[in-house]
């Protein structure tokens, strides 16, 4: 399928209905989470779910032309769920401002989900939207890899190394297929968070690919709302940081 034949209506698909499921260990991230931020332990809480497969956007382009296509690959802080719960979305999800504030200059299809971390993204199928990686780089049909990993990893327990190892991967792989990668930066909301951010930094400048800095965009905790997930007014200022450059990266 072409670019400019993708609409609203157009699912971004996962191999197969069971492939949408996570098994009984996916569980919400909600109150784990929030006792995690709490507390700044070293306890994991369990692992959340996926939600459903979404659809991939519209493009609003006049006669022969055709705008860019941004793939968004993420965890629940892309998603925009409101505490973990797959179907519970903030009234506008990042990607739907996203699309707002570019002023429809842009097709976004969002590949994010809640609790994925760079290691589900390597792997593909299972409640992932997409194949494993290389095969999905070999069609999909962006020109621009949005990488949004790292908060999910941290949380589930992925060692630094394998992190490291596995966003290096992802970046690579989008690389060999001539696809443009962008990172974006971890926000401080839990303890210990952020030497996944500094993870970030490296391999982006590891791979000389843009690094959005997130960090310091201004919250108060009352802005989150289970402790962990931006709500709706923290969202968007972060998705005002992050358009901008992700217009300057197409």
């Amino acid at each position: 399928m072409s670019p400019a034949t993708l609409s609203k209506t157009t699912p971004v698909r996962p191999h197969s209905r069971a492939r949408r499921l996570h098994t009984s260990w996916r569980v919400c991230l909600g109150a784990g989470l929030l006792s995690l931020a709490a507390c700044g332990g070293d306890h994991r809480p369990p692992p959340p779910v996926a939600r459903p497969a979404p659809a991939a956007p519209s493009h609003r382009s006049g006669p022969g032309t055709t705008l860019p296509i941004i793939g968004l690959y993420g965890d629940s802080l892309l998603a925009g769920t409101a505490t973990g719960q797959p179907n519970n979305l903030i009234a506008v999800p990042p990607v739907r401002r996203l699309r707002e504030l570019s002023h429809d200059r842009m097709v976004t299809i969002d590949y994010s989900r809640p609790g994925a971390t760079t290691v589900d993204a390597l792997r593909g199928g299972y409640a992932m939207p997409f194949s494993a990686w290389d095969e999905h780089m070999k069609t999909a049909p962006e020109q621009l890899v949005v990488l949004r990993y790292g908060g999910a990893d941290f949380i589930l327990g992925v060692q630094e190394k394998e992190f490291r190892r596995s966003l290096t991967q992802l970046v690579r792989g989008a690389q060999a297929h001539g696809k443009t990668v962008v990172l974006v930066g971890l926000i401080p909301v839990f303890k210990g968070v952020m030497k996944f951010d500094k993870v970030l930094r490296a391999v982006a400048w590891e791979t000389r690919v843009r690094y959005i800095e997130l960090a310091r965009v201004p919250f108060q905790k009352h802005e989150l709302i289970d402790g962990i997930h931006p709500g709706q007014a923290y969202s968007d200022r972060l998705i005002q940081k992050l358009t901008p450059q992700l217009i300057q990266a197409l």
